[in-house]
């Protein structure tokens, strides 16, 4: 008798998966780069130099006026006016005093001599003093006043000369120097109450 077929139980291919009935998840979305701001990017801060200040509307240094100075750097928002009988330096960077016999000029950018009649002792503030009534100041940067000897005094201040006869003196003319010539007032009949009597007014 003849052999029966040999019968294979193994299938010849793996059966497909049925289709998933479940959603499919949505993809991971990739980081996005943001987009570029409109406002523009604000300027640093100037660090403005000695003798200027930083303008905060323009954001830009600016110079100090004549008479005005700045140290400059971080928080120089503005410049200070120098005192009385000061000046700037070069730099505009601090006020320097004048010395005796001397004042700031009119535009305060320096020092300029005490005309006569007039006196800097370079104690008190800067800036030239007249002479006091009976002194006098007949040189420029003068430091003091010189006193007139009696019976001579001056007719104000300011002087640069003794020019007038005291109280209970008359004027009787000029010496060989410009100097008048007193003399005392009688004591009787005479009105010299005051400075300045010549002997015309008598």
């Amino acid at each position: 008798p003849t052999s029966a077929p040999t019968v294979s139980v193994e299938p010849t291919s793996l059966p497909r998966p049925a289709p998933s009935s479940s959603p499919t998840s949505a993809p991971t979305p990739s980081p996005t780069t943001p987009a570029p701001s409109s406002s523009p990017t604000p300027a640093p801060t100037p660090l403005c130099t000695e003798g200027t200040f930083l303008n905060t509307t323009s954001h830009t240094c600016q110079g100090c006026a004549s008479g005005w100075v700045s140290a400059g750097g971080v928080g120089a928002t503005a410049c200070s006016e120098c005192p009385l009988g000061q000046f700037p330096n070069s730099e505009q960077s601090e006020c320097r005093p004048c010395g005796a016999g001397f004042e700031t000029n009119s535009d305060i950018t320096g020092c300029e001599q005490c005309t006569e009649g007039r006196y800097s002792d370079g104690i008190r503030i800067k800036i030239c003093w007249d002479c006091a009534v009976g002194k006098y100041s007949s040189n420029s940067t003068a430091v003091a006043c010189d006193s007139c000897e009696a019976p001579l005094t001056t007719m104000s201040e300011g002087s640069t000369s003794c020019d007038a006869c005291k109280r209970d003196f008359y004027q009787t003319g000029f010496d060989t120097g410009g100097e008048p010539v007193c003399e005392e007032c009688p004591t009787e009949g005479v009105g010299c109450g005051e400075s300045g009597i010549t002997i015309q007014s008598l």
